[in-house]
Parts: C-alpha cells; structure tokens; sequence
C-alpha cells in the first residue's frame, strides 16, 4: 500500500510483526467492496466468507483502503479484497549488476521463477511502468490519430480562412 501511494481510509493494515498464528484480522479490502459490506456501522472486524484454496475461509477486516483503478482508467472501480496474513509466501531474490539493463533483469528474474516455479510457464515479469503503458495503449492510439488528423486538416482550415478573406478583400 505504501509502494502504490494508496491511502487507509480506516482500521490499520497488518504489518510484518502482526501476522503471526493469532493474528486474526487478516484481510484489506478497498471502499468499493467496504460499501457493499456495510450494513450498518463499520466493517472493520467483520468477517467475511470467501471461497478460497486457503486454511482459512473466514477472515475478518483489518483495514479499508481507497478505490484506486487496477485496469483501464474507463473501468469503473470494482470490489477488492487483499488477503494478507500468515499464508507461505514466495520471494525471489536477485542480485542484479548496477549497468544490467531491464531486459537482463527480467531474463534473470524469470529464470529463477522457472526454477521454482516450473509447473508454471504462464509467468511474465513486468515493470510497473510497462503494466500502466499497457493500460493506457489504446488512449494513446486515439490521441495519435486524431493529433495526425488534425495536423493534416489545418492546411486545409488555414486554405479555407485565406479564400474567405481573400473573397471579401475582392468584395469591397
């Protein structure tokens, strides 16, 4: 949440030190889904029931966060809901050289995700940057169209002022 800038509407998000085995409150979940679960009062502390491949199908609010867009910018915002606790979790570490490229970070990444990983081949590795690009392709299409449809209508605008000035100069 602090990496994204998304801010906590209410409750607190769980934290490193608070997810051990008695750490109850266990999921975060964005104002969308807060205002379908609310029926009266807060839902900080609620459980909820989700049907989930975890040990544990009742969970209860611990924080509510902002709605923020995880697709397109059209989309409207849908309900979220961020399962955190103390489930088995996968890092990988990269030591990477300060001159590697993108690229080669994303080659070396995937690699070692294949290792640990193998049954998995759908993977991809993606920077933050090229998942909004993605994101915002098709706008940026539309705005390059109509940015060369509009340069290439202006000669014919500034043609069609000189001849209209140029008829009333003779007019007069």
């Amino acid at each position: 949440l602090r990496v994204l800038g998304i801010q906590v509407i209410g409750g607190r998000p769980p934290e490193e030190q608070d997810l051990g085995a008695g750490y109850s409150a266990n999921v975060v979940v964005n104002n969308a889904f807060a205002r379908q679960l609310a029926v009266r009062g807060s839902v900080i502390g609620q459980q909820i029931n989700l049907p989930l491949n975890v040990n544990d199908h009742n969970l209860r609010v611990a924080a509510v966060v902002e709605d923020f867009a995880t697709t397109r910018p059209d989309r409207p915002i849908e309900p979220q809901v961020f399962l955190v606790g103390a489930r088995p979790q996968m890092f990988i570490m990269a030591k990477l050289r300060p001159d590697a490229g993108e690229a080669e970070a994303g080659a070396a990444i995937a690699s070692v995700f294949g290792r640990i990983w193998p049954e998995n081949p759908d993977r991809e590795v993606l920077e933050l940057r090229t998942l909004t690009d993605r994101a915002v392709a098709d706008y940026r299409a539309r705005a390059t169209l109509l940015t060369l449809i509009g340069v290439m209508c202006l000669p014919l605008a500034i043609a069609g002022v000189a001849g209209t000035v140029s008829y009333a100069t003779r007019q007069r």
